[in-house]
């Protein structure tokens, strides 16, 4: 069954955006809906956005019949190439994307989708020195519904400001016991449905057909779960942005009123079959095919049995684009520059692109020229792939469409192929109701 309603919205002002989060409110909220929903964190004000959030998240609770709400704060429209105006250039400049808020909002049959959180949080990265939010511990806005009301923990977290709260302060609502969680997945390694989130647990998996979700950062061990436990169904994590400028958690995920600053907050569709395609704007092939002869980790060892570092280079030569020689070293050693982006390609047996792993390491003289690549794991040997490069020049119109940009990127995976991670610009997911 396609979905009752799906918008994106693109605006200057909050007061635009709330006109037609209103206009939607009176046609879907109230009826028992679930609501999903996705907004750009660029507001000026921190009181605009709680606005907008406050319209956002009450979108399902307007009357007699309440439904489920759930959405994430996102990386703000200029993330994406905004068509170009026969009248005007600006939607290429960067001073007028910026000002653009973005808010996607999804309306479905409550019957045929099951909203969830799941408190399994991503890797922990390693932390150089110490940011600060620009809010100061202790010291509170006096609303108790307000995003950025965060109370300090008890607990002996580094950072309390981090902490879990709901939008009536409670404390650390959805913390996690981690010795409970990882002794049942070491005694039990036969099966991850355990970590499935409590709300899917219950339901006979054979009928999830689609996962979608808004994650932390580094969503390793939902997205081995859900593509362990449910291998039948399509599973599509999206990556929130990074929020601790802006409310002073590592991501800000929204759930029927509560507020979560991390795990990942979804929808399970039961027994929609959906199409998926995955598609890479703006990447360019540099090489012909190739197969990987050897791997290790997210190492590719060798291509078609040779250096594959060398055969970057000679396909990157071959494209005019050589890597730059870095001042004060040997002519001989070339880096790339920063902002290049490079990725290997995996090809399907017809040739077409299916996915891409971003390059972010290769010395032709070193470890026998591996590449390293942004993955956990590299292809498998006999994959074959082909050496691509991301351009700037491109534009892209979506119509009709739950836009969600990610500059974190998404872990995608299906019944009919592997999981694996994009980070490489321009790359993205659909996925369509039959």
């Amino acid at each position: 069954m396609a979905p009752l309603h799906l918008s994106t919205i693109l605006a200057h002002t909050p007061s635009a955006l709330l006109s037609q989060i209103s206009r939607i409110s009176s046609k879907y909220g109230g009826r028992g809906h679930a609501i999903l929903f996705t907004l750009s964190n660029n507001f000026e004000a921190a009181s605009e956005l709680q606005s907008v959030v406050d319209g956002l998240t009450s979108l399902s609770n307007c009357g007699e019949d309440k439904g489920r709400t759930l959405g994430c704060l996102v990386d703000s429209i200029s993330s994406m190439r905004l068509p170009a105006s026969n009248s005007s250039q600006k939607s290429n400049n960067p001073e007028y994307t910026n000002n653009i808020l973005s808010c996607s909002i999804g309306v479905f049959d409550s019957s045929r989708c099951v909203p969830f959180y799941s408190e399994l949080r991503g890797r922990t990265q390693p932390q150089v020195g110490r940011w600060h939010a620009f809010r100061k511990k202790n010291v509170h806005n006096g609303d108790p519904n307000s995003i950025f009301n965060i109370k300090d923990s008890d607990t002996n977290e580094w950072e309390p400001d981090w902490a879990l709260t709901s939008m009536n302060g409670e404390q650390k609502a959805g913390q996690v016991n981690w010795e409970d969680i990882w002794s049942r997945s070491i005694s039990n390694t036969s099966s991850t449905s355990e970590l499935l989130p409590d709300s899917l647990r219950d339901i006979d998996h054979t009928k999830i057909k689609t996962v979608l979700s808004l994650s932390n950062v580094n969503p390793d061990t939902l997205t081995h779960v859900l593509h362990d436990s449910l291998p039948q169904a399509s599973a599509l994590t999206v990556i929130a942005s990074p929020t601790h400028f802006t409310t002073g958690r590592p991501v800000t995920l929204f759930l029927d009123g509560k507020i979560h600053g991390e795990g990942a907050v979804g929808l399970a569709f039961l027994d929609d079959d959906m199409k998926n395609r995955t598609e890479f704007i703006g990447v360019k092939a540099l090489s012909k095919p190739m197969t990987i002869t050897s791997r290790e980790g997210n190492m590719v060892n060798e291509l078609d049995s040779s250096n594959p570092t060398k055969l970057l280079i000679a396909s990157l030569d071959s494209a005019g684009l050589s890597p730059s020689s870095q001042l004060g070293t040997s002519s001989s050693v070339r880096h790339f520059k920063d902002g290049e982006q490079f990725a290997l390609g995996v090809l399907s047996a017809d040739g077409n692109l299916t996915s891409t792993y971003r390059i972010t390491a290769g010395d032709p003289s070193s470890r026998g020229g591996s590449l390293s690549l942004d993955a956990h794991a590299a292809p498998e040997v006999g994959t074959i792939v082909q050496s691509s490069e991301h351009g700037s020049d491109f534009v892209r119109v979506i119509e009709n469409a739950f836009i969600v940009p990610s500059t974190q990127g998404f872990v995608f995976s299906s019944a009919l192929h592997p999981m694996w991670t994009c980070s490489l610009p321009g790359g993205s997911v659909a996925l369509e109701w039959i």
